[in-house]
């Protein structure tokens, strides 16, 4: 049996070789590459753009379409945001209620 392939049994061996390292090379080359970045967030962001415009677009016209989805953006981002402040009051009110305030919370603490 050949010992360069891949060992089912020790997958970390150093005896592994590649056997498509110019395919792999090529690949690692355009994954890494800033461009590949930008252009997968591009189509990302165009793909949402287009759910989002063909839940709200019934022949209204293209204007008040893009006009109510960004209103129910704006409004889903300013609920987000304040049930994350609201989340950040709850555990702010049950820490001080849980080990007391900054300057004389939690004494059996710090006399160890």
């Amino acid at each position: 049996m050949n010992n360069r392939r891949f060992s089912v049994e020790d997958p970390t061996s150093s005896s592994r070789v590649r056997r498509d390292v110019r395919w792999h090379s090529f690949l690692s080359s355009v994954v890494q590459h800033s461009f590949f970045k930008a252009f997968i967030l591009m189509i990302i962001i165009s793909n949402a753009f287009i759910i989002a415009l063909e839940e709200e677009y019934n022949n209204t016209g293209l204007f008040r379409a893009l006009v109510v989805m960004l209103a129910k953006a704006m409004k889903r981002a300013l609920y987000m945001t304040c049930l994350v402040f609201f989340i950040m009051f709850i555990f702010a009110v049950a820490g001080v209620l849980y080990f007391g305030e900054q300057a004389t919370g939690d004494v059996e603490e710090r006399k160890r």
